[in-house]
């Protein structure tokens, strides 16, 4: 008995591997629905809603911070699988808001709802207006 259930993969935006991206998840059997650029949160949400993650990988030799991505889905709730090493990966592999994956290695993970509510309290801890502005107020009281 195989385990492999249907895929639908939603692509918000307009990378330059965007083509190369959908023809090889069509080619592994996953239905590809293309959004194009979406700027209206609601809407982004709303797609964001019928997914379990959100996609957050980058080129290997890649060391960043954060991307406005994956704020973005860590906004929407959303955990992600990513392969950005340096502060995403340390956030995913500290709080498990999603899968730090490495491109040799085989999925052996279950999705799980709970991981969602996770993920969004994260970002409110750490990436909401009110804590910006809580950090402001305590850097300005340091140098006052």
């Amino acid at each position: 008995m195989t385990s492999i259930k249907p895929v639908t993969l939603h692509i918000i935006g307009d990378g330059e591997k965007k083509e190369e991206l959908i023809d090889c998840a069509k080619l592994s059997g996953a239905t590809v629905i293309y959004h194009g650029k979406i700027y209206d949160q609601n809407k982004k949400q709303q797609i964001f809603d019928c997914c379990h993650y959100g996609l957050n990988i980058m080129k290997d030799s890649v060391f960043v911070g954060l991307t406005m991505k994956s704020i973005d889905y860590f906004e929407a709730g959303l955990p992600i699988i990513n392969n950005i090493r340096g502060d995403t990966w340390d956030l995913v592999e500290k709080h498990g808001i999603g899968i730090n994956w490495e491109m040799d290695r085989e999925f052996g993970w279950k999705y799980s709802y709970k991981s969602r509510a996770k993920t969004y309290e994260i970002f409110k801890k750490l990436f909401s207006v009110d804590q910006f502005y809580m950090r402001v107020k305590d850097v300005l009281k340091q140098i006052t």
